[in-house]
């Protein structure tokens, strides 16, 4: 852990020691930044191998003295030019919960051993149906107990029942509309009560996750007193990230609400740029793909088409078969583009493709438009530009940041 009574001075301090977090840092030293990662949980240590000796990386609880000073673990004071906060509800595949004598399940995060023969994970949220599949394929016996009528009522049905199909041929269970009545130990066994649809049932397993997909939360930070606008679990920002402290930035789950998100390479850069050069760079979070790390993966852009209809009857669908999947095209009665949902290994290239045509405000009003955007392709909007274009705008960016260092 680095510090020193002296207080160290950085171009960018990022908060956030998951992923998110780690690839903002990773990108600022890339062009030159003198840059410091906060990670406040003591979590996602694999994230900074990758940059090992050139970004200091403190762990402990995170304050901010002053719009300029942090305090980390209560003794490091730290002064930054700019800031970015990337916190994130980090949740890999979890460790068996402990169940408590008032039946409370505990959740816990990492795994260090070999999966235990059944497994019970509550709450069918992306986290969850990640972790079930993983178990499954580490030779557990997993059910997934979900309260909602659905699993992940955000993402298309269609799509869904692709999913389910795949995780069923795995041997995962899928309990919906089930509540969990009561939890109990039996010698080294737990038994988990479900009620559904009025009869209560005994489910014997040997552990219990609970895949919550709460918010990150951000109040123990000290914003209020720097009068920085924030909300439960997030903070406010304008369309340039900024927050209402002109040089503190924020991105990720805390700003657009959604955990399933993961990291977006765009947001990355774009928030990286704009902390280091002071630019103006905006970010719709409308076209943020929100990604459930199945096998296959499930992806949504945008609306459903239930929603898209909620707002005007005439909306229209498009459909996309794949060797192994579906692409959905949802768009307005005039073909304006409001939603993009896609399962399957080789989705890829055309969500990207569609995303870009939202973007763009591309109309599809017939079937030749929307087959024509299919076969696109692409990968990202980086990748449609010459590598050699790439290259001299890093070159560019490198060079204005050491002359302001």
């Amino acid at each position: 852990m680095k510090g020193t009574k002296k207080m160290k001075r950085y171009q960018l301090i990022v908060i956030g020691g998951g992923r998110l977090g780690s690839v903002i840092a990773g990108q600022a030293v890339t062009w030159g930044a003198h840059v410091a990662l906060l990670d406040p949980g003591g979590v996602g240590e694999e994230d900074f191998f990758a940059y090992e000796g050139m970004v200091d990386v403190y762990k402990g609880s995170v304050r901010f003295l002053t719009e300029h000073e942090v305090e980390v673990a209560g003794q490091v004071r730290l002064a930054g030019k700019a800031f970015i906060i990337a916190l994130e509800r980090v949740r890999e595949v979890p460790e068996p919960a402990s169940v408590a004598a008032t039946g409370e399940v505990a959740e816990e995060t990492g795994w260090r051993q070999p999966p235990t023969k059944k497994w019970v994970v509550l709450g069918g949220t992306p986290h969850g149906i990640e972790w079930a599949q993983a178990l499954a394929r580490q030779g557990a016996q997993v059910t997934v107990v979900e309260t909602g009528a659905h699993l992940l009522p955000d993402y298309d049905p269609e799509c869904l029942s692709i999913l389910e199909a795949s995780l069923r041929q795995e041997g995962v269970r899928v309990r919906c509309h089930t509540q969990v009545v009561k939890v109990v130990q039996r010698a080294n066994k737990k038994i988990i009560q479900l009620q559904f649809d009025g009869l209560v049932e005994a489910l014997e397993t040997d552990e219990i996750v609970s895949a919550d997909a709460s918010l990150p939360q951000v109040s123990s930070l000290g914003l209020a007193e720097l009068g920085l606008t924030y909300k439960e679990g997030g903070v406010v920002t304008d369309s340039w990230m900024r927050t209402s402290c002109s040089h503190i930035y924020a991105v990720g789950p805390q700003v657009h609400g959604r955990p399933d998100c993961g990291v977006w390479p765009e947001e990355v850069r774009r928030v990286t740029m704009n902390a280091l050069l002071g630019t103006k760079h905006r970010i719709d979070y409308s076209i943020a793909p929100r990604i459930v790390k199945t096998d296959p993966p499930l992806v949504a852009v945008g609306m459903s088409e239930e929603q898209a209809r909620q707002e005007d009857e005439g909306a229209r669908v498009w459909r996309g078969q794949r060797m192994t999947g579906l692409v959905k095209l949802i768009t307005r009665r005039d073909g304006a583009i409001v939603g993009i949902h896609a399962v399957g290994p080789d989705v890829d290239g055309p969500v990207e493709a569609l995303r870009q045509a939202k973007r763009n405000r591309v109309y599809v009003d017939r079937p030749e438009r929307f087959q024509q955007l299919l076969q696109q392709n692409r990968t990202s909007w980086a990748h449609s530009l010459p590598v050699w274009w790439g290259d001299w705008v890093d070159k560019g960016i490198r060079a204005y940041v050491r002359l302001r260092r």
